[in-house]
């Protein structure tokens, strides 16, 4: 009976874990997201939290926005999350060209309208890249674009998040709900 319960215990822990995309501002895009991970590459979402505002990436070339070359607005990515298109180079090549602009995350958006997401092959330099990397549908992906693209601050959440009414599951949140 003990090992039962300690079952129960475990699957109900585990399930309470969890990781979100969610957009934080502005307030007409607020909420959570729909997304892709990796195939066991970059930071570990359930690991910590990340959130910072969104900038769209720029690499100088005829696709500007595919993140397959080194950054030219590296400046501005600095401290922020990465907005990158899916294309024609490595999933694994975008995400370490913005860590090594200084991105705190890398947010992809899929290229294929009504497709949602997938989970991103390692690709050549996956053992490189320690920020956090999912993918997001194109429809998200355009919501987010046109905010960036019309001047507003786009900002979001990646990670293992808690919110406001969260029941948990460590002993305070138990022994003294705040809510």
């Amino acid at each position: 009976m003990r090992l039962h319960l300690l079952l129960v215990f475990l699957l109900i822990s585990g399930a309470l874990s969890a990781q979100y995309v969610y957009i934080n501002a502005p307030a007409d895009c607020e909420g959570g997201l729909r997304f892709g991970v990796t195939s066991d590459w970059g930071a570990d979402l359930l690991s910590d939290s990340w959130t910072g505002d969104v900038v769209i990436v720029d690499d100088g070339s005829a696709l500007p926005t595919e993140g397959c070359n080194p950054l030219v607005n590296g400046s501005e990515v600095t401290g922020k999350i990465a907005f990158v298109d899916r294309g024609s180079c490595n999933f694994s090549l975008k995400a370490l060209n913005a860590q090594t602009a200084g991105a705190i995350a890398c947010v992809i958006a899929n290229h294929t309208p009504n497709v949602g997401t997938i989970t991103m092959g390692a690709g050549n330099f996956a053992t490189d890249v320690t920020i956090p990397v999912v993918m997001i549908s194109y429809e998200d992906g355009q919501l987010i674009r046109d905010k960036i693209n019309q001047g507003t601050t786009v900002n979001m959440s990646i990670g293992d998040l808690q919110f406001d009414y969260d029941l948990g599951i460590q002993t305070q949140s138990l022994v003294f709900p705040p809510y």
